[in-house]
């Protein structure tokens, strides 16, 4: 389902300046699933009510391209039981050029969306802009109690005038971005902490990574 013209015409520049937009996310995040919410593609996204904000609304701009990118929750995963329903989902609307179609992207398996941030690759094969989300979980268990950190990668991709966004399920992650502990080890009474729980961690990692490439 296309989103009608005047509905987001506020997103199109001169009629809103990024720090307003910022400010007015939660307006905009309303608008965009009162007018999209039948593409959304699971059965749970097409009522409003189980529909929620995961993490505010962020602009990706690569080459004089923009995209907005949203991040769905779903208020009704621990009700359903006939069908497997991810914490979130991803999804973006071009802004520069402005078309107005909701894209979806990828699904979100943790609770929390910690932080959100780019991080531009120098060497190849990755070379390019990338939008990573840094999410977490909560653990509690008999022998852990804390949390577990892992990053998601978003590379930006530019065709012609316009920009996407793409996951790719079948790329390796890199292990110690995933399922990163921090918490107390129960079993020995142990502090754990994870050194790649902050976007600042995280990019440090990533640019030690990038200049070994």
């Amino acid at each position: 389902m296309e989103v009608p013209d005047a509905a987001l015409s506020f997103l199109r520049p001169p009629f809103i300046a990024m720090k307003k937009y910022l400010k007015n996310h939660k307006m905009l995040f309303a608008a965009i699933l009162v007018f999209c919410l039948d593409s959304l593609p699971s059965a749970l996204a097409r009522d409003p009510h189980y529909v929620a904000e995961l993490h505010p609304p962020v602009i990706a701009e690569y080459e004089g391209a923009e995209i907005i990118v949203l991040f769905t929750k779903s208020n009704m995963k621990n009700e359903i039981h006939n069908t497997h329903v991810p914490d979130g989902e991803v999804f973006y609307i071009s802004r520069r050029p402005f078309i107005p179609k909701l894209n979806y992207v990828w699904k979100i398996e943790d609770e929390e969306v910690s932080s959100v941030f780019f991080y531009e690759w120098k060497t190849q094969p990755k070379a390019g802009k990338t939008l990573f989300l840094l999410t977490r979980n909560r653990l509690s268990n008999s022998s852990f109690s804390g949390y577990e950190y892992s990053v998601m990668e978003f590379p930006l991709i530019k065709e012609g005038s316009q920009l996407s966004l793409a996951f790719f399920p079948g790329d390796i992650q890199e292990s110690a971005l995933t399922n990163c502990r921090d918490g107390r080890d129960l079993s020995t009474g142990k502090t754990v902490i994870c050194p790649y729980k902050t976007a600042a961690s995280v990019k440090n990692y990533l640019s030690s990574q990038d200049a070994i490439k």
